[in-house]
């Protein structure tokens, strides 16, 4: 898995890609989509998409009013690129209940 721009990422046909979300300061409480359908969020080996990409989504529920935050890691092959980003609860804007993050993934050409 190699990045394209913000949480898009150009992956080998046959890849097995691995979303890995962890939590402090909040309940786990983390719900999946793949290709927007319901998926258990275990690894998945990349194939070619039907249209442009496959995608994934990962939706995060905060139960600690005082502040918490989701740690979220893809990874494809051994060796290359990680994405790692964070997910806090506490904004600029105030304090969230529920958060979300998409993910598109490309074959590398």
């Amino acid at each position: 898995m190699l990045p394209k721009s913000k949480r898009e990422f150009f992956c080998d046909i046959g890849e097995t890609i691995t979303a890995t979300v962890t939590s402090e300061g909040t309940v786990h409480n983390v719900t999946f989509s793949k290709d927007d359908e319901d998926w258990d969020g275990s690894p998945f080996v990349f194939t070619a998409p039907e249209n442009e990409f496959r995608s994934i989504t990962i939706f995060m529920v905060f139960s600690n009013p005082n502040g918490g935050k989701y740690q979220v890691k893809i990874s494809g092959k051994p060796g290359e690129f990680v994405h790692d980003e964070p997910v806090p609860q506490d904004t600029p804007h105030g304090s969230l209940e529920e958060d979300s993050r998409g993910y598109n993934f490309f074959p590398k050409s």
